[in-house]
């Protein structure tokens, strides 16, 4: 009888299975911001122009590219079933994106920088589930606005796809597909940006943009395994939050052949030479470890964190005209990712 009785009071001291669902309330009111700040460096840089190395005419420098997001909206849920829901209203009421290159060389230093924006910001827009549950329609809320800022627009800004398939226990992990990254690596989707000084030509410059599958390209860039644990519970003033540890390990070799090829003919008219790629490959590395609290009273995220380490090193074999080159371009950096919300 002993063995059963042990077996019996861990069973008792054991915390129960935890259930973390998406379950926000019909007619909740979020606010939500996300960051997104990225910062590379050049590591390498060769150039081989018709066999020969000419990589040392362009001398020593430094070069550091800074990139930041930010993200604020405001979901207004409706009724919620499956795991999703049906209906949500969201109004984006900040969309920026600053773009900073500081560089060194023989010739001096300086920094250049640029503001994106989008004409997105200050719309509300109503994302309604199909029938079926694939996937959302997309509309202005009054029936008022450019189409065009609509497409590419992603309505999960809940980090839905980190959640367990089910009921777990402390310690327990589980995987997630790591395309699921893209709510937090590009959250809300494509947000219609362009640059301060272009207006509103920015829609017909990047119309290239509207032919490119960014679900399939980004699956190929974002190979790997991402794991979540569960670790735990807390109490705060927010609620009761269940704490997940997610850790990261991407490692691709995406060909960008046909991307680069597309965008070249695109603009042919403003480059007349006749290039031929052979060769466009990114490899990509990234590792690092985030934290998403999930508040258990409400049913939706209060917060997430995320620190992740990233190579990238671009080759292509480039012909034009009866010259080819073979250069290859290295980046290393990091990535610091933020998201937060508050009840209004």
């Amino acid at each position: 009888m002993r063995p059963i009785l042990a077996a019996a009071s861990l069973t008792l001291l054991s915390p129960p299975a935890q259930e973390i669902a998406f379950a926000p309330a019909e007619d909740a009111a979020l606010e939500k911001r996300f960051t997104v700040s990225i910062a590379q460096e050049l590591d390498e840089l060769s150039i081989l122009a018709g066999g020969t190395d000419v990589s040392g005419m362009i001398g020593d420098f430094d070069v550091t590219l800074t990139v930041d997001t930010a993200l604020t909206v405001l979901d207004t849920y409706g009724a919620s079933s499956g795991g999703s829901p049906e209906s949500l209203t969201r109004t984006y009421d900040e969309i920026g994106l600053e773009v900073s290159t500081d560089y060194v060389s023989e010739m001096g230093s300086g920094t250049e920088s640029q503001t994106v924006e989008s004409d997105l910001e200050g719309e509300t827009v109503v994302f309604t589930r199909r029938d079926g549950g694939d996937g959302y329609d997309v509309a202005f809320e009054k029936d008022e606005g450019d189409d065009r800022l609509l497409e590419g627009l992603a309505e999960d800004l809940d980090l839905r796809a980190f959640l367990p398939p089910g009921e777990v226990e402390e310690a327990e992990e589980w995987t997630i597909r790591p395309n699921a990254l893209k709510s937090v690596l590009a959250p809300g989707g494509a947000l219609g940006m362009g640059a301060a000084e272009d207006g509103a030509d920015w829609a017909e410059e990047m119309s290239f943009l509207n032919g490119i599958d960014f679900d399939t390209l980004s699956e190929s860039l974002l190979e790997g395994d991402v794991t979540c644990t569960f670790t735990g519970t807390r109490d705060e003033e927010a609620g009761a939050l269940a704490v997940i540890e997610i850790l990261v390990e991407i490692d691709s070799v995406t060909d960008l052949r046909d991307l680069i090829t597309e965008m070249l003919e695109e603009f042919a008219e403003e480059s007349p030479a006749d290039i031929r790629l052979r060769t466009a490959d990114l490899e990509l590395s990234m590792e690092g470890t985030g934290l998403l609290l999930w508040n258990l009273d409400a049913g939706r995220f209060q917060h997430f964190e995320a620190s992740i380490d990233t190579e990238l090193v671009f080759h292509f074999v480039a012909e034009a005209d009866d010259d080819a080159v073979d250069a290859t371009i290295g980046l290393s950096g990091a990535l610091e990712l933020g998201a937060d919300v508050v009840d209004r």
